[in-house]
């Protein structure tokens, strides 16, 4: 930011563990700066336990940085963790029984409760959406395994292309059942897709509906630019 940026808007991307990273990372710096913030365009913090206060935008990991709440609006955090069941128990969804936080220095616990922002509120598009995947194969890895065992028993889709899409289809919205307030996926085109124990749909919380999140991103820019 001090050598490189030269005042440009700054979006910031993360899933799981670089979410939690991000979350600290904003947490100790943009937060605090409002040079900073005036820079953020916005921020897609997925599958890493967002916590607000109970009924508000901000209030848990940011006092000022809020969740987004309609489309076009920038300087705003995206975030949600996805199942396609409704868990018994989970790691992500629930502040009560988060454990995540602890390594990170991160709030957690009562009176907080974990984000959930709807991409299609966001992005105005509200069509059944694909699980879309680079064609070529993952590095072999414990994300390539997990991964593979959650699109089982139907292998990954692949193409000529660069990023290929699933024909399953799906649509989305953010419940709170048994506490844990997460974005639920349901298929309107059939696929069949397995849940990791206490993960979820976890590994594809960003692959369903990319484009959707792409279109987002264009949106926060776009408006960035035009406050400017």
């Amino acid at each position: 930011m001090a050598t490189e940026n030269n005042g440009r808007g700054v979006l910031l991307i993360g899933h799981s563990q670089g979410t939690f990273m991000l979350r600290k990372l904003m947490r100790e710096t943009f937060d605090r700066d409002a040079t900073l913030r005036r820079q953020l365009v916005g921020a897609f913090l997925m599958g890493g336990n967002v916590e607000t206060a109970r009924g508000s935008t901000t209030g848990g990991d940011f006092q000022n940085i809020p969740l987004c709440t309609e489309r076009g609006q920038f300087g705003c955090i995206v975030a949600y963790s996805t199942n396609t069941l409704v868990p018994p128990l989970s790691t992500f969804g629930n502040a009560d029984v988060d454990l995540w936080p602890q390594h990170w220095g991160l709030p957690s616990g009562p009176g907080f409760q974990l984000a959930c922002t709807d991409p299609a509120k966001l992005s105005e598009d509200d069509r059944p959406v694909g699980v879309t995947v680079p064609s070529a194969p993952f590095a072999f890895g414990i994300i390539s395994i997990l991964l593979n065992y959650t699109t089982a028993p139907e292998a990954l889709p692949a193409s000529e292309s660069t990023w290929t899409t699933s024909r399953g289809r799906v649509v989305g919205s953010c419940i709170d059942a048994g506490g844990y307030n997460q974005y639920h996926l349901q298929f309107v085109v059939p696929q069949p897709i397995n849940e990791v124990p206490l993960l979820d749909s976890h590994l594809i919380d960003m692959k369903a509906g990319l484009d959707r999140l792409v279109s987002i991103a264009d949106q926060q820019t776009a408006a960035w630019q035009s406050a400017g």
